[in-house]
């Protein structure tokens, strides 16, 4: 350790300021998130009937829980990258309701891809929000899948 003339510790060094890691993104917003997705899934290009089977199961089961929970499930739409469905329900209560039932499903553990549900949103007297299915070798942000639903 360095000493002084006196005696005395020399005074420790400054710490080097953090890395610049530049400009962050603002996080998203349910709708901007949920828009986002939807792009994307669009982009990939038709489905080709791949999610027929599954997608079956799916459509009965959830349709079945929004029917009981008072909340309404929107029509899935699917391309290649996977499927999405908005829901709508009277309020956040009723959506979450939904969430709890449909994640103890068997459709949804059975899914081969990932998941995503997108943030409950006040809209027309209610609330809102999609839930999205991805294709087994997709992920929710767009990347291959590691091969095991991640």
């Amino acid at each position: 350790m360095a000493t002084s003339s006196l005696n005395h510790p020399a005074p420790a060094a400054p710490e080097p300021p953090p890395p610049d890691r530049g400009p962050r993104e603002p996080p998203q917003t349910a709708a901007e998130e949920r828009e986002a997705t939807i792009a994307r899934l669009r982009a990939s290009g038709p489905d080709g009937g791949r999610f027929a089977a599954g997608l079956g199961r799916v459509k009965d089961e959830w349709s079945s829980v929004a029917r009981s929970v008072g909340a309404k499930l929107g029509d899935w739409e699917c391309h290649a990258a996977g499927c999405f469905s908005n829901v709508s329900a009277a309020n956040e209560g009723k959506a979450e309701t939904m969430n709890e039932v449909v994640t103890r499903l068997p459709s949804f553990h059975e899914w081969p891809g990932s998941k995503l549900r997108t943030g409950i949103e006040s809209a027309d007297g209610g609330v809102e929000y999609s839930w999205f299915l991805f294709a087994a070798d997709e992920t929710a942000a767009g990347q291959p899948s590691r091969g095991d639903g991640t």
